[in-house]
C-alpha cells in the first residue's frame, strides 16, 4: 500500500516544478495539479506529482495523525534545513 506525502512547498522551479520540504523532501511535478503554487503552500504528493493542495489546517491535521500527535496544532513544521533537499544543496 503506498500513502501520499503531506509536503511544503519551499522553491518554485522552471517547468512546474518545486522543490518541497517534508521527510523525503526534492522536486515534485505540479503536472496533475491545476493553477499557480507558491512557496508554503502545502502539498499532498504521490510518486512525485503533487495531486492536491492542503489548507494550512489540513496538512496539520494530517502530519498529526502520521505523527501520532493528538492535537494538530503541536505538530512541528517539516524542517526545511534538514532532509535530502536540503542535504543536496550542502554538497
Amino acid at each position: 500500500m503506498c500513502l501520499g506525502e503531506v509536503v511544503q512547498v519551499s522553491a518554485t522551479l522552471p517547468d512546474g516544478v518545486v522543490e518541497t520540504t517534508g521527510p523525503r523532501g526534492g522536486r515534485v511535478s505540479l503536472l496533475a495539479l491545476e493553477g499557480p503554487v507558491a512557496v508554503g503552500d502545502w502539498l499532498l504528493v504521490h510518486s512525485g506529482f503533487a495531486l492536491e493542495r492542503l489548507t494550512d489546517a489540513e496538512a496539520r491535521a494530517a502530519l498529526a495523525l502520521r505523527s501520532g500527535a493528538d492535537d494538530p496544532d503541536h505538530v512541528p513544521n517539516p524542517d526545511p534545513t534538514d532532509g535530502p533537499a536540503a542535504r543536496r544543496q550542502e554538497t
